[in-house]
């Protein structure tokens, strides 16, 4: 807790002495992260009920990332995994003030008939990671939390920390309620949260097919998450063009 500050001052350090070390001569901007993940029951990747700051807390809690990350000298923020409105705006409201580009990351779950809503770690997650008795809150509608976080005017929104078929739905939902620039950077491995089958890892021509069709269809800004590897993002780059094109009408 006390080490937040230092901790992230040294990572934007160490990210900016990698920039100079391999590409001193190219347009490289440094991304400072931020998400509203709370701490999580020892084992498990559920929330652990004792430990959940007040709204007082969250706000400082984020107004202290943003700060401590453009004081360092990052280049824009970028929010990570936000999937419900409430903390998600008051992040990115945190973001907003420091004057740097805000990115917004969403991550998307494939509810019940297919609607796309807000990443649920209930489904995506396989049996063994959760407590027994753990319960999520209903999640909202993708629409309501696109509409919400559109509002606000990032420079880019996208999806994010997504399975495959999640974050193409998801993709198409963002592309009807937004007209700016459009990022995904979805997993490359994780959970089918329809079928609920063996955990999917994604070869990288797979990986690489997706981030094309996504690009062709008006993303301009692509990438990976959660089991992403050098080999997915060489093999995307092969795939790509040298820059993406206008989006389709």
């Amino acid at each position: 807790g006390d080490e937040t500050v230092a901790i992230n001052r040294k990572a934007v350090e160490l990210a900016k002495q990698a920039r100079d070390n391999i590409a001193p001569d190219r347009p490289v901007a440094i991304a400072g992260s931020m998400s509203n993940t709370l701490a999580w029951l020892p084992g498990t990747v559920g929330t652990d009920p004792d430990r959940i700051p007040s709204s007082a807390q969250l706000a400082a809690n984020y107004r202290e990332m943003a700060e401590a990350l453009t004081e360092a000298g990052c280049d824009l923020l970028i929010m990570e995994m936000l999937l419900e409105t409430t903390s998600g705006c008051r992040i990115m409201e945190a973001a907003q003030s420091t004057g740097l580009p805000v990115w917004t990351g969403v991550s998307a779950t494939r509810g019940p008939n297919g609607q796309m809503v807000g990443w649920r770690i209930s489904s995506e997650e396989p049996d063994g990671r959760l407590a027994d008795d753990f319960e999520q809150e209903q999640t909202e509608p993708l629409e309501q939390i696109i509409d919400a976080f559109c509002a606000l005017q990032p420079q880019a929104i996208g999806i994010m920390h997504s399975a495959l078929p999640s974050t193409t739905r998801a993709l198409e939902v963002l592309f009807e309620r937004w007209d700016g620039p459009v990022m995904a950077y979805p997993e490359a491995h994780g959970f089918d949260s329809e079928t609920r089958a063996t955990p999917i890892h994604v070869t990288p021509d797979k990986f690489a097919t997706h981030c094309r069709e996504w690009v062709a269809n008006g993303v301009q800004i692509i990438g990976g998450c959660c089991g992403t590897t050098v080999y997915h993002i060489e093999a995307m780059v092969d795939q790509l063009p040298e820059r993406p094109g206008p989006r389709p009408n």
